[in-house]
């Protein structure tokens, strides 16, 4: 692909994630029913068991989604501009992957928000330096490191109100998914 061609793909995947967020929270805003966030992953219920496809799309309020619009979009560009082939199947790893681990594992409560889905990239983006071991991965994984480090954190029960397993199973399934994808570009 040319680089014109590349650009536009990337622009056009990272803006389709994130206007699909946009999207969905507006409905959810403007719709006089039920509300959709509240169909996040409920841990153990099989009636939770679909908000892992949807979860990352559902967010509590303006804030919440523009905090995660902020880390989506820079991290899906890097995403896509150095691994663009391996890129969109990391992120459904990711979500389905981590989503699953939510499910089994975390406490029960309605877990909604694209915050899985971002410490998956930071893993992803990190772990792949390690597992691909060229300079451009290592370097990637460095810059990443260094901007992103302060997350850690979070995968921590420190805070009323986070999913910090969601954070932590995102995380996790990032790693997996550098792993599995470590010879495709």
């Amino acid at each position: 692909m040319s680089i014109k061609k590349d650009l536009k793909y990337n622009i056009i995947a990272t803006t389709g994630l994130v206007g699909s967020m946009w999207l969905v929270h507006i409905i959810d805003y403007l719709w006089v029913f039920e509300k959709i966030n509240s169909n996040g992953i409920v841990p153990r219920s099989f009636d939770g068991l679909d908000g892992i496809l949807w979860s990352p799309f559902l967010h509590g309020g303006w804030d919440h989604l523009i905090g995660n619009s902020s880390a989506i979009i820079p991290l899906t560009f890097i995403m896509f501009l150095f691994y663009k082939r391996s890129s969109l199947w990391a992120i459904l790893i990711i979500i389905i992957t981590g989503g699953l681990m939510v499910w089994l594992m975390a406490r029960g409560a309605n877990h909604i928000g694209a915050s899985g889905l971002i410490y998956g990239q930071v893993t992803f983006l990190i772990a792949s330096g390690w597992f691909r071991k060229n300079i451009k991965s290592i370097i990637v994984a460095l810059v990443i490191g260094a901007v992103y480090g302060g997350m850690v954190w979070g995968v921590l029960p420190n805070q009323q109100g986070i999913s910090w397993e969601g954070h932590l199973f995102g995380a996790v399934a990032g790693v997996i998914a550098a792993m599995f994808l470590k010879n495709k570009t």
